[in-house]
């Protein structure tokens, strides 16, 4: 991250995002298991992020134009966060959540198959459904 930062001068939310990115579209390359880990946990942490930001400014109004370099984002904000921080909790949530797993082998014993034949033909889609004994 730090070649990202200061020989390439890139912002660090958007280097930090970049490096988690790809870590966690490797994870879910490599164990595709945990892809729905992943994206459920990098929306829940954004929305999560969203809502204490979003009591942050209210609390203290102006907090992100006083602490944040604003000139340094894009200026996009949903509601009164910053867009980039979304992105960053996103990415953030969708590498962090799996990683134990990832690391330590761990699997779980899927439950008895019912047919669901939306989710099916999604994960059909995708390459994502396996057959289950």
């Amino acid at each position: 991250m730090a070649l990202l930062v200061f020989a390439a001068g890139v912002n660090s939310v958007h280097a930090c995002a970049l490096i988690s990115v790809s870590l966690g579209a490797y994870v879910v390359w490599d164990r595709r298991d945990l892809a729905g880990m992943s994206l459920s946990n990098g929306c829940l942490f954004m929305l999560l992020l969203f809502m204490v930001y979003g009591g942050l400014e209210r609390a203290f109004p102006g907090v992100f134009d006083a602490c944040w370099k604003m000139p340094n984002l894009s200026g996009v904000r949903l509601g009164p966060v910053p867009v980039e921080e979304l992105w960053w909790a996103f990415t953030w949530g969708f590498v962090a959540a799996p990683l134990y797993e990832f690391f330590t082998g761990l699997c779980y014993v899927p439950e008895p198959h019912r047919p669901r034949p939306v989710r099916d033909w999604a994960l059909a889609r995708f390459g994502l459904l396996r057959d289950r004994p």
